[in-house]
């Protein structure tokens, strides 16, 4: 179904901007259009270049996006505790409470690897920092969302995470050792700084140039800027309503982190201590889950904050799911043999199995016109 790498991340990420220009920008006036760059990644599969036909070796790096997400959760929280505690949480307590396990470090044990830094000896050395900031321009690439391809020959490594922190953490070994010890305030002219001297050696926009951009669509874009709208009111259009509260919620979020990318790079630094301010109480809780799992029931349910009014937010949550249990209905038709499955017991723990399966029936058939129970299951 997929020629090569090349072709793996084209269909994906193509079909994502499709999907959000179907729903906000179908002229392309904002968003950049996947049709303009078919024609060069066709010649570059012409040409046999390396990852992108079929049948070429596939080169993947050791470090992917989950390893960059965990290890940046991990030390963000490693951070808070640090600064909550007044610096007496280190190291040792983290290993001592299992929070040092593989997965959680990879990425950073790899940063030292590549960058050859001497390991650190406290939780808020500038070592530490400089990884975070190195997670967060891996995992946004600008190439195709919100930009066009910069360069075709280097759409695998502009896009894939790893290969992009792979890349950054040599950059630091050969031409920005001193960086090792630049971040010291987690501040906002620290986080511009080394962020766009890393990104210009890389060749690549910035994390703050990308949502910059995206905050020109929604000042200039009415169908972007509705959808923030309706966000920040706690309600969504219901065409394709999962992906405008997807969207909804990033556009909030670039709107955020455009005021305040040292504080959504280093969370913890700024949570706890003297670093702690309004600023970030409210954008915390702008930035919050949506919905959340009860602790007593593991119950999926909205989170309701005071600003927001309770039935919209409670209707949202609502189709919001209903869509979910559409595109997982359509998957299964799609992609599986045999008769549907109802596992949506995670959403409505409590629910006798006839309502979850009238409920998931109805959402189905007032899509599709057609109950699942009206399918003929053929023999496999």
């Amino acid at each position: 179904m997929f020629e090569s790498l090349a072709h793996c991340y084209s269909i994906a990420l193509s079909n994502g901007v499709v999907a959000l220009s179907s729903l906000f920008d179908r002229n392309h006036e904002f968003m950049p259009d996947p049709r303009a760059w078919q024609s060069e990644l066709t010649k570059l599969r012409e040409e046999k270049e390396p990852g992108f036909y079929c049948g070429s070796p596939i080169e993947l790096s050791p470090i992917g996006a989950y390893h960059i997400f965990e290890g940046q959760a991990r030390f963000a929280q490693l951070q808070y505790l640090h600064f909550a505690t007044g610096g007496a949480f280190e190291w040792d307590d983290a290993e001592r409470l299992g929070m040092m396990a593989p997965v959680y470090i990879a990425a950073f044990e790899d940063f030292l690897k590549r960058t050859e830094f001497a390991r650190p000896d406290t939780i808020d050395h500038p070592t530490v920092a400089l990884f975070l900031l190195v997670c967060d321009i891996a995992i946004n690439p600008a190439e195709t969302f919100p930009f066009p391809i910069h360069d075709p020959r280097f759409f695998i490594t502009d896009v894939d995470p790893g290969m992009r922190f792979i890349y950054l953490s040599t950059i630091l070994r050969l031409q920005f050792p001193e960086m090792r010890t630049a971040i010291t305030q987690y501040s906002a002219s620290e986080y511009v700084d080394v962020s766009t001297k890393l990104c210009e050696a890389l060749k690549t926009r910035t994390p703050l140039a990308i949502v910059r951009e995206i905050n020109r669509w929604v000042e200039n874009g009415p169908a972007f800027a509705a959808c923030l709208a309706d966000h920040d009111a706690g309600r969504a259009e219901a065409t394709n309503q999962p992906l405008q509260v997807l969207f909804g919620q990033f556009a909030s979020f670039a709107r955020d982190k455009a005021l305040f990318p040292h504080m959504l790079c280093w969370p913890g630094a700024h949570m706890a201590g003297l670093r702690t301010s309004e600023d970030f109480t409210g954008l915390f809780s702008r930035q919050s889950p949506m919905f959340i799992d009860r602790a007593d029931d593991a119950t999926i349910v909205p989170v309701l904050r005071t600003s927001l009014n309770e039935a919209a937010v409670m209707d949202r949550f609502q189709k919001f799911y209903n869509g979910h249990a559409l595109y997982d209905f359509t998957y299964q038709w799609i992609t599986r043999p045999g008769p549907f499955s109802y596992d949506f017991r995670w959403l409505r723990p409590d629910g006798a199995t006839e309502e979850i399966k009238g409920w998931a029936d109805r959402i189905f058939a007032s899509v599709y016109g057609i109950s699942p129970d009206d399918f003929t299951i053929l023999p496999s």
